[in-house]
């Protein structure tokens, strides 16, 4: 990999050795090997190197959600224009592989992320939009995906939706035509835009503030659209699930507006026919106490019907501990996050995502038998080094939450437990006396002490509130505590 690196790094103009190498990479190795090769190339200072994990990570995603997510996460705040240009390339490659149609409510959730860099993915990505599946033949769908963004403070991300409308132009002028006659060119990043669609299209006896057709506009206005569905309780082992009560529901819409509901005594939620608009992409996020959120999506562009939309979820119980929570192991004496540790992490960085007022508290161990202050100082040095990390991922200091320095109490295995290829058996207390039985089999001796060193999770709560959290202050996501501290 050293030689690679160092051959890449020398390329001034051009990708397609880097996206070579990058497919090469993904033929010959493991999925899992392939995002960890990649995470760790992330962090390399060439661009050529990163632009080589950018489209490991689009061979990959289609396969492995978090790769996608890393994607939109990370590589999008890239401050280089070369990766950001294979993120559009890694982006469309997931298109592909998991179909146009299919990707609809993926291409819909990023046009709507307040990144631009992320926008600019798709509608760069899947250019020429009507030569790809499904919008070759659904020219209308493209157009209005791409239009959301005309009016946006981005102009690099105008730019391209510019230059996008216009390839579609070529072929479906009238299309095009349609859609720039009903913009507002009295605003000024709207007029930009519109320069860049007109570059190359002719517009017979088009003029700047033309209004739709009557017959247009009525045919919208008759259209209705509906909303709703049953919240229930995902563990419940009755038939049909329990379900939950006071449920909040809030739906955001790619207009700008955002309503909410709360589901009833049946566990029903309801949005009318005028809370549902045409030509409109709504997401929506659904939040109940103890549970985890869950998402969806539904779009009512393109649709030329009405159309009675229906959205139910099984929410998951949130536990206190354990899976789905990640464990991050360290080596004898390290602090540092490992590339499998960073690679271990991205389900709770989704989880914490796809939850913003989700509170996780850490705990930091490590084996038995040294002394208190070295326990102390470890444990303030790995969990410090994990809230960078998470901080470093955009996750605020306020949702982590670490009593490091306490008593090390031996850990209880509350499962069958693997490490480095052994298993320890559920309900194993890790004493120095359980250790020490393993120190004629040096391989099994280590496994057992990385098991002694590590960080679990477990959820604390569901209210946190950025703008009054007193938490928030000088960051105090680590807290010092230990038995002598408190005499």
């Amino acid at each position: 990999m050293k030689e690679i690196i160092e051959r890449l790094s020398k390329i001034e103009h051009g990708f397609k050795p880097i996206e070579l190498e990058a497919k090469n990479i993904f033929v010959s190795k493991p999925i899992a090997d392939s995002k960890k090769l990649a995470i760790e190339l992330l962090e390399n200072d060439f661009y050529q190197v990163r632009s080589l994990a950018v489209f490991l990570l689009g061979f990959i995603s289609s396969a492995d959600s978090t790769a996608l997510q890393i994607l939109r996460t990370k590589v999008s705040i890239d401050k280089s224009w070369q990766v950001q240009e294979i993120l559009a390339k890694s982006f469309d490659q997931y298109c592909m592989d998991t179909g146009y149609e299919n990707s609809l409510p993926v291409i819909e959730d990023w046009l709507s992320d307040k990144n631009p860099n992320v926008c600019r993915a798709v509608t760069e990505g899947l250019r020429i939009w009507t030569g790809r599946p499904f919008f070759k033949s659904n020219p209308q769908i493209a157009i209005q995906l791409i239009s959301q963004h005309k009016a946006h403070e981005s102009e690099y991300l105008r730019k391209s939706v510019g230059n996008s409308l216009r390839d579609i132009s070529k072929k479906h002028k009238e299309l095009v035509e349609k859609e720039v006659s009903m913009w507002n060119l009295s605003n000024k990043l709207i007029h930009f835009t519109y320069k860049y669609v007109m570059k190359t299209l002719i517009i017979i006896g088009i003029i700047a503030a033309i209004i739709p057709s009557n017959t247009f506009a009525q045919k919208k206005h008759s259209i209705k659209f509906t909303l709703s569905g049953t919240v229930r309780n995902d563990s419940s082992r009755t038939n049909p699930k329990e379900i939950i009560k006071g449920a909040i529901i809030t739906l955001i819409g790619s207009d700008g507006s955002v309503i909410c509901d709360t589901t009833n005594g049946l566990g029903k939620y309801q949005f009318g026919t005028t809370k549902i608009h045409a030509i409109t992409s709504y997401k929506f996020t659904v939040e109940s106490k103890g549970c985890f959120g869950a998402k969806a999506q539904i779009s009512t562009v393109g649709l030329d019907s009405s159309k009675d939309f229906v959205q139910d979820f099984n929410l998951v119980p949130i536990p206190i501990i354990g899976d789905p929570f990640p464990e991050v192991r360290f080596e004898k004496g390290k602090w540092e996050l490992a590339a499998q540790n960073k690679d271990s992490l991205e389900a709770l960085i989704i989880t914490l995502n796809d939850n913003p007022k989700l509170v996780m508290e850490f705990r930091t161990h490590t084996e038995p038998g040294i002394t208190q202050e070295y326990h102390d100082t470890l444990s303030y040095k790995r969990a410090k080094a994990l809230v960078d990390y998470f901080i470093s991922r955009g996750i605020e200091a306020g949702r982590l939450r670490s009593e490091t320095g306490k008593d090390n109490t031996p850990r209880t295995l509350y499962k069958d437990t693997e490490c480095n290829g052994f298993v320890f058996p559920k309900g194993a207390v890790l004493t120095a006396d359980y250790i020490n039985q393993f120190k004629d089999n040096k391989e099994k001796y280590e496994a057992v002490i990385k098991l002694c060193n590590f960080i679990d999770f477990r959820a604390l709560r569901q209210n946190y509130d950025p703008k009054n959290d007193e938490q928030n202050k000088d960051n105090p996501a680590i807290i010092i505590k230990s038995e002598r501290d408190k005499k």
